[in-house]
């Protein structure tokens, strides 16, 4: 049954948003918390949704649209209003459709009920809901294709509840009733992804140990590997091809470790202790574009950065005093601008009519700035990177890769995941001056064929990432 929609106070919408003179700030609907950044409208740029909280003054809560002109500048789209706090906003391809969908969450009062609300196209506020059949609240969630089909599933969970749940997708638009199943200890963090390369994402619980559900034909298998953990990470910190996890335990101090996946469902614990504040929102991207997972945190006004230097030891940190008067809540990483550099888009807790939403973009050098940064070239490039080219993209089956080289020159060219995984090597050698194709059959190196989704090309030359190009897979 689809919930009754309360009517909105529109007085609210008018106050949207205003840029003045400053490209990096954004006055958006009051309550910004959760912060998602992905393309969209499909245009080959990286827009941002942003998850809103109740307000008992205006009685709004809901997710805005800001898309992106394609050199970092926003606008807003659309503010669509879906009732109950969206801490965790999501944007994910659903179905067959290549449009990707917005998982927010909503909420019955009477009775008390939470649903999912999935926004179908954001041009049409085609929104659906899904019974979650709880009154605990749903602290978590994240999607994932737990069988195996190629569709995204969701996944959730309650740490008032203590239980994990999964929706089964149909690839229609349709999610099954949820299948819960209880834990022992209150979950404190959930993250998805395929840790045994069988083509099923597995689940990681974070709670006082950190727990592995297996997919399997059968169903789950369990397996705890470790510590207690407040959060999880997964990424291929070591670039064998596998995800390792990285978790949190907040003792009022930073205590990170890292679990390395040995590929046979077997961990090796890392451990890397810095006496810092106790920091929050574990995120990783990678920040100087060493094709190595860098692992940040936040202190509410600075962001802690550890820059991975391989062999799972990280320097650091290095803290980006970002916003000295607004507590930062959450933020997300992608390349705004188009310079081949992730950027920082985070929520600030501020009264309205003042921006809430800001945008630092990474200048390549370490710094992060306010302006876009649209072209970085080294001046020594052996490239013409407008030579550069993939076709068809978006593909099904296979597309293929030009390049034009004006110099002799030590090229790597690989595919990445948007979680920073190498997926694909394709060159890895010394190329000679002229032009080149390859193709890429949208297969990961361990020979599985890559899910459908969004990746990168990311082209270095001489050591120096000089390209990224997005691609497509359908």
């Amino acid at each position: 049954m689809k919930p009754l929609k309360p009517i909105l106070n529109i007085v609210f919408l008018l106050l949207a948003f205003s840029t003045g003179d400053s490209k990096s700030e954004y006055i958006i609907p009051t309550q910004a918390y959760s912060v998602y950044a992905a393309d969209l409208d499909l245009d080959e740029d990286i827009d941002i949704v942003v998850g809103h909280n109740y307000s008992s003054i205006y009685q709004w809560s809901g997710v805005s649209i800001l898309l992106n002109d394609g050199h970092g500048y926003f606008e807003l789209q659309d503010s669509i209003y879906l009732f109950g706090g969206q801490p965790d906003v999501i944007v994910k391809n659903l179905n067959e459709n290549p449009l990707p969908e917005i998982i927010g969450n909503y909420v019955s009062l009477n009775p008390l009920n939470a649903y999912f609300a999935i926004v179908y196209d954001f041009n049409e506020n085609n929104i659906s809901y899904f019974n979650l059949f709880t009154d605990q609240g749903i602290n978590y969630v994240e999607t994932g294709d737990v069988n195996g089909d190629s569709y995204s599933d969701i996944i959730i969970a309650s740490n008032n509840g203590k239980f994990w749940g999964i929706l089964y997708n149909d690839g229609t638009g349709n999610f099954s009733e949820p299948i819960y199943s209880n834990v022992d200890y209150y979950p404190t963090d959930l993250k998805c992804g395929d840790l045994d390369n069988d083509g099923r994402d597995d689940i990681v619980l974070a709670s006082l140990e950190v727990e592995i559900y297996y997919s399997t034909d059968t169903g789950f298998v369990y397996h705890p590997i470790g510590y207690g953990e407040d959060q999880v990470a997964l990424a291929d910190f070591d670039l064998d091809s596998d995800l390792d996890i990285v978790g949190n335990a907040g003792f009022g101090y930073t205590l990170l470790t890292f679990y390395e996946n040995t590929g046979s469902q077997e961990f090796i614990i890392h451990e890397y202790t810095d006496f810092q504040t106790n920091l929050g929102s574990l995120n990783i991207a990678d920040i100087d574009n060493d094709s190595l997972t860098d692992i940040v945190m936040e202190s509410g006004i600075s962001l802690y950065i550890f820059y991975n230097e391989g062999n799972y030891s990280l320097t650091g940190p290095s803290i980006l005093a970002i916003d000295p008067v607004a507590y930062v809540h959450h933020f997300d990483f992608a390349d705004f601008d188009g310079n081949g550099f992730q950027d920082i888009a985070y929520t600030r807790l501020l009264n309205d009519y003042l921006p809430n939403l800001k945008i630092l973009f990474n200048d390549g050098n370490g710094n992060f700035v306010e302006d876009p940064i649209t072209i970085v070239k080294p001046p020594t490039s052996n490239l013409q990177t407008s030579t550069l080219h993939c076709y068809p993209n978006p593909f099904i089956n296979e597309t293929n890769i030009n390049i034009n080289f004006v110099t002799k020159s030590l090229v790597e060219l690989s595919i990445y995941s948007l979680a920073g995984e190498k997926v694909k090597n394709l060159i890895n050698n010394t190329s000679e001056v002229g032009s080149f194709s390859i193709k890429w059959d949208g297969l990961h190196n361990n020979h599985n064929p890559c899910k459908p989704g969004t990746y990168y090309l990311s082209l270095k030359v001489n050591g120096k990432v000089l390209e990224s190009i997005k691609i497509i897979k359908y």
